[in-house]
């Protein structure tokens, strides 16, 4: 990591942080510390530091796929300081940070965050669809389940046309060496979850 680039995080990192801090109601916020359950708080952490890895070992399975392997406790960190930008941003969209703390090519970085995020969208679909069918029978969540699948099909569609992509990359003048990098980091991608479900 150069300087530049580690003062610009540091600096970036400060100011949300400061805004965070801003932002916070701190009545409300003494009011939750007072109010909580620390004993369901207890044994519910060992549930999160599960959920967390299971997140790390999964994008270090899209990872993997394309070339990069990094170790499991520096995957887990990142995924942490994405969520922290994700924060700040509307759909998460901070998550996307993760590629800043990886030394490869974002062409070959950033599809990896996609699929990843996919697949938290499709996971968090399913559980919708299983919660609706044995709990509820409102009309209006199932018209909201069918909003989001279809809005997680035209993302994928966006993501993965290449017809599409390249007009958006000619758009923002990026290279041809960056789209055709992106277009394999994807593949290699795709390849190695279908082939992972087709195991199950």
């Amino acid at each position: 990591m150069n300087k530049k680039s580690f003062i610009f995080k540091i600096t970036i990192s400060i100011l949300l942080v400061v805004y965070l801090i801003f932002l916070i109601s701190w009545e409300r916020l003494i009011a939750i510390i007072r109010n909580t359950n620390y004993t369901i708080l207890l044994l519910v952490i060992p549930f999160i530091l599960i959920l967390y890895i299971i997140r790390a070992v999964k994008w270090g399975i899209i990872l993997k796929a394309v070339g990069i392997r990094i170790k499991i406790l520096k995957r887990c960190k990142i995924i942490l300081m994405g969520i922290f930008y994700s924060l700040f941003t509307p759909a998460k969209a901070g998550e996307l940070t993760r590629v800043f703390f990886i030394p490869e090519k974002k062409s070959k970085t950033i599809p990896t965050v996609i699929w990843d995020k996919i697949l938290d969208g499709l996971a968090l679909l399913s559980l919708s669809i299983c919660v609706s069918l044995l709990f509820f029978r409102d009309v209006r969540i199932f018209i909201i389940i069918i909003a989001m699948t279809f809005l997680i099909f035209i993302a994928l569609f966006f993501l993965i046309n290449k017809k599409v992509t390249v007009i958006i990359a000619k758009l923002f003048k990026i290279s041809e060496d960056y789209r055709r990098e992106y277009f394999e980091s994807i593949s290699a991608s795709y390849t190695t979850l279908w082939d992972l479900l087709l195991e199950l």
